[in-house]
């Protein structure tokens, strides 16, 4: 909603969170395999069989996945992109 805002008012315009979730998500998950808000958190989503980030098209195919809501509830934006949901092991303080 914050991000939206700058391109359009989301509370009239509806579709400008939508747009963002999608681009934001393709964009990060695709070329870095987390978003801003994933790396807080320690996940990250890459490639269920290559460990590595998915590429635009099936972060994109994810991204549709998430901004559907009900698949996302029972994983199947992850099994349709091929992509799983990992989280980052804690760094060894020196």
């Amino acid at each position: 909603m914050l991000v939206s805002g700058i391109f359009a008012h989301p509370m009239v315009d509806g579709w400008a969170p939508w747009l963002v979730l999608i681009f934001e998500y393709t964009f990060f998950i695709g070329l870095f395999g987390q978003t801003p808000g994933m790396r807080l958190a320690r996940f990250t989503c890459l490639d269920a069989q290559a460990e590595r980030p998915v590429g635009i098209p099936r972060a994109f195919v994810r991204a549709m996945g998430v901004a559907l809501v009900i698949p996302a509830l029972f994983g199947w934006h992850d099994r349709l992109a091929g992509t799983a949901l990992r989280t980052l092991a804690a760094q060894p303080t020196a």
